[in-house]
């Protein structure tokens, strides 16, 4: 999936999509903002307010379980220290 990223018009379809997908799935997040790194398969999560930054760690287990292509989410807040959410490998059938 990443060579296929590394295109900047796919890439920003990827980002848009997958940043539609998280304010739907996670709609209490209100307005952060989202950057993909497709070298790390990391979403980076801006949050202006603080609030939105402890609802968004409240969620860090369903968070971890999502199976969309990205290895780890970093919510960032500017008084904050920076928040990892790794992805947990979900149970094979």
């Amino acid at each position: 999936m990443t060579n296929y990223l590394q295109g900047g018009r796919a890439l920003i379809y990827f980002t848009q999509a997958i940043s539609e997908f998280l304010s739907r799935r996670f709609p209490k997040w209100g307005d952060c903002k989202f950057r993909f790194d497709p070298q790390t398969n990391t979403i980076y999560v801006k949050c202006q307010n603080y609030c939105r930054r402890a609802v968004i760690i409240e969620d860090a287990q369903a968070i971890a379980e999502l199976d969309i292509g990205v290895e780890k989410f970093v919510v960032l807040h500017p008084d904050y220290p920076d928040v990892i959410i790794q992805r947990t490998p979900g149970e094979l059938l």
